[in-house]
């Protein structure tokens, strides 16, 4: 993408409960979205206070995973682990429906150090259109 984000965001990487993949008890699978929701809200709430970013109905999305090793990923698992994020945008008044979220190929890197997933957020409507 060309422009710069209005909104970058910083979470760690998404446990293995939120694989589409694991075949991990519901119990553990709702615990762990919900947990990953609920910081999600939090870490966006803050920006948007922060930042004072208006509510958008639109928004695009580029993930990338910082990875601690160069093992073979699934780069559409690893976005479907991402969900919780989403709705926890949502949550925090960043997009009014995670419907409107368009979605930029997920990017995989390597940092053994901060193994990490960054989030940028990228405008998709007109200046007009956010007063």
């Amino acid at each position: 993408m060309d422009a710069l984000p209005f909104l970058v965001a910083e979470f760690p990487i998404p446990p293995l409960q939120l694989s589409q993949n694991g075949r991990f008890h519901w119990v553990l699978k709702a615990k762990a979205t919900k947990a990953y929701r609920t910081a999600s809200k939090v870490i966006f709430r803050g920006a948007r206070v922060k930042s004072k970013i208006a509510t958008r109905e639109t928004a695009s999305i580029v993930a990338t995973f910082y990875w601690p090793d160069r093992r073979r990923r699934d780069r559409m698992n690893a976005m479907e682990r991402l969900k919780p994020i989403w709705d926890g945008m949502q949550d925090a008044l960043i997009v009014m429906d995670d419907s409107g979220l368009t979605f930029q190929p997920v990017q995989f890197k390597l940092d053994k150090k901060n193994p990490r997933v960054v989030v940028e957020v990228f405008d998709t409507q007109p200046t007009e259109a956010r007063q």
